[in-house]
């Protein structure tokens, strides 16, 4: 019976956790504040121009100009290029729709889900107990949440965490089994992490180093050739970038280097708050690692060197994060591979262990449940008035047309549902003379008494 289902628990988990994800993300219509409405618009508009990241399309950029703001600037450096290009992707093989848009986060869904289970089997976990705890930690709601779009930073956080697990994952296998293609996986999985949130995903590169630190014959090569490959891969873009865009490129640094030392746009928080994410977050998790560690305590003879290297990998992540004056809830969360290696030498034995994997998703089953159901139309009317408008506006209207008076940057997510090119309500004198040198008709919205928009009116420029 058990071998049957150590066959069977590995297929049709990842199946449930696809049709899981397919049906989350197709939730909610439309676009959720803050974050995922930008992420959508860049990843949209390289379909039109696949040369560099923009938050607006081409036809406004000489018109907007630079901004120091990153939401505001027409070419968008804010964070690496590597998601918005796989979101375009999506949306070209499947349509510019948000389904398509998000469908790459439910393939980061599965990545953590594979990257998991097999960091487990790797070290000697059994089949079905391997799969079930990597199942239960990513049906946890933050992770669905990302990848629904729901939760701030949204796809970007989760392709980062999907990536950093990936790496760890070529790294465990490469020292289970070095060759030169698990070589590559790492170099070439660090180099994707790092493309889509910058320095933080060199993490495998800090447990290598503390593995190896462990080790008593220490081999240097392979890790310096891994971190030249990775080098060769990311390097490009920020050469090519800032020869394009030097002022931009050196702007974009700049900003997210004071995360650091900074609180930026009020995402602040107590010196603890990483702790607090991960035990609110993960409790199960954890309460999981705690009732492995007891159970195989007497069995165990320690921590192996992979799972010490784990753990203070894990702790530099808490410790980094909680110095760093800005403090969003996902950050630590790459440590979630971490924290499974880590785990990894208090595998399951006995009649009770063996329990322990088979309640832990049952609870995770229940911690998730209420997100299937949750009434999306009733929580955010206005963002389903909005996404109807807009979308509509391709029927009434006749090509493109340029659209004045957005309000609360709203025309972020507008241009997502649209062809139109869409502005903010303040447009000063310059701006609209600039408009003037476009060859579309222009409107402006109109607006109900509760604020909600309700119509276009056609202004007239003064057209030479």
């Amino acid at each position: 019976m058990r071998a049957r289902l150590e066959l069977i628990i590995p297929l049709v988990l990842p199946l449930l956790l696809l049709a899981l994800g397919l049906h989350l993300i197709g939730l909610a219509d439309f676009l959720f504040w803050w974050d995922e409405r930008f992420h959508a618009l860049v990843a949209k508009n390289l379909l039109e121009d696949p040369s560099i990241t923009r938050l607006y399309p081409k036809d406004l950029e000489a018109i907007l100009g630079p901004d120091k703001d990153w939401y505001k600037d027409p070419i968008w450096l804010h964070k690496p290029p590597l998601f918005s290009y796989l979101q375009a992707l999506s949306m070209q093989l499947f349509g510019s729709s948000i389904i398509a848009m998000r469908f790459p986060s439910v393939m980061a869904l599965l990545a953590i889900y594979f990257s998991l289970w097999q960091i487990l089997k790797l070290k000697d976990w059994p089949t079905i107990e391997a799969s079930l705890l990597a199942f239960g930690v990513v049906i946890n709601p933050f992770l669905l949440k990302l990848m629904m779009g729901w939760q701030g930073m949204d796809h970007n956080d989760l392709a980062f965490i999907a990536f950093i697990s990936l790496s760890l994952w070529a790294l465990i296998r490469y020292q289970h089994k070095p060759s030169t293609i698990g070589l590559l996986l790492i170099s070439l999985f660090v180099a994707m992490a790092v493309l889509t949130k910058w320095l933080p995903g060199l993490l495998a590169f800090l447990f290598w180093g503390l593995v190896l630190s462990f080790q008593k014959e220490i081999k240097l090569k392979p890790i310096i050739t891994a971190a030249l490959l990775s080098l060769l891969l990311i390097i490009p873009w920020y050469i090519y970038t800032y020869q394009l865009y030097p002022d931009r490129w050196l702007e974009a640094m700049l900003f997210n280097s004071r995360h650091f030392t900074e609180v930026i746009e009020n995402h602040s928080g107590p010196w603890y708050f990483h702790v607090e994410q991960w035990f609110r977050h993960f409790f199960l998790l954890i309460a999981f690692s705690i009732g492995l560690w007891l159970l195989g305590l007497k069995k165990s003879n320690g921590p192996k060197p992979h799972a010490r290297a784990a753990w203070l990998s894990l702790a530099f992540v808490l410790l980094f994060y909680s110095i760093a004056a800005t403090k969003l809830p996902a950050f630590s969360f790459i440590g979630l591979g971490l924290l499974v290696i880590g785990i990894s030498p208090y595998r399951p034995q006995g009649k009770i262990a063996r329990w322990l994997s088979p309640l832990f998703v049952l609870l995770a089953l229940a911690q998730m449940a209420w997100i299937p159901f949750v009434n999306f139309d009733e929580r955010y009317p206005v963002n389903i008035h909005r996404a109807q408008f807009y979308r509509e506006l391709d029927e009434q209207l006749d090509g493109r047309a340029i659209i004045l008076g957005a309000r609360n940057m709203s025309h972020v997510e507008a241009q997502f549902y649209c062809r139109h090119l869409i502005l903010e309500e303040a447009i000063d004198a310059e701006t609209r003379h600039k408009l003037e040198t476009l060859p579309y008709p222009v409107y402006e919205l109109e607006y109900d008494s509760s604020g909600l928009e309700l119509g276009l009116k056609p202004i007239r420029l003064d057209r030479q």
